[in-house]
């Protein structure tokens, strides 16, 4: 399962309507950046549409990605669908990472972060992924 899907099903399994009230956040570990939901393979990929590079005489209407984008994952689990409020099931979704060290990788994941409305903190390291574990759990439980 990728990282959108996952996000995508949290969505589903905490519903705004589902009756309570507590807040939910989501922690995301990771080793890397989440791979792109079939948008560039099989080429040209599901987004072909939005890319504008969609093989001449194809059915546009057949071409769609099964997922959203990680990061539009995330900001819907935050703020749902309805883009003039913010009244997601998720309180916020976190992003630690370990060993991800390419900083385009870095800056995907905390774009993750910042749509789910939270922080973005990358390990490299045992004491370090404790670190980063313990300022989100702070994060989360400070009053």
């Amino acid at each position: 399962m990728g990282t959108a899907s996952a996000l995508d099903d949290l969505y589903l399994a905490f519903a705004p309507n589902d009756g309570i009230n507590a807040k939910r956040y989501v922690i995301l570990l990771t080793d890397g950046y989440p791979d792109d939901d079939f948008r560039d393979y099989p080429n040209p990929g599901c987004d072909c549409v939005a890319r504008g590079n969609c093989p001449a005489g194809e059915d546009l209407s057949l071409m769609s990605c099964p997922y959203p984008t990680a990061a539009d994952a995330a900001r819907v689990l935050r703020c749902g669908y309805d883009p003039s409020t913010c009244a997601g099931p998720i309180t916020a979704t976190h992003v630690v990472s370990l060993s991800v060290a390419d900083p385009r990788s870095q800056a995907g994941l905390d774009a993750i972060a910042a749509a789910g409305g939270g922080d973005a903190i990358h390990a490299f390291d045992a004491p370090s992924l404790s670190a980063a574990l313990d300022a989100v759990m702070s994060s989360i439980l400070a009053p």
